[in-house]
């Protein structure tokens, strides 16, 4: 597997750094390398499961027009506007899900 083969002795080399240095924690560098050493776990585990991918990007794009419409909520002037705009935010998400032209 590439990651076994490339990325794994680099990781290696990089964590041994890390667990070397003798910084202040509260510095942006201590932040940054407590930060790092604290998901060692998790980014071995990724570059031993060729099936895992090294960030959520993808979920968070499909998440984000909710979060921004959570916003606009507070803008709809009354609760009545409110809940008509979560309707139509949740009328055109079910139908993007189901693969379904809403403006037909």
């Amino acid at each position: 597997m590439e990651r076994e083969k490339y990325a794994i002795p680099i990781i290696n080399k990089l964590f041994e750094w890390a667990k070397e240095q003798r910084v202040l924690p509260k510095t942006d560098i201590g932040v940054a390398i407590t930060y790092f050493l604290h998901h060692e776990k998790g980014l071995r585990e990724y570059l031993k499961n060729g099936e895992l991918l090294i960030d959520n990007n993808p979920i968070e794009n499909k998440i984000r027009p909710l979060a921004i419409g959570r916003k606009n909520y507070m803008f709809a002037g009354n609760e009545q506007g409110a809940s008509q705009i979560a309707m139509f935010y949740s009328f055109f998400a079910t139908a993007k899900m189901n693969d379904v032209e809403p403006y037909k």
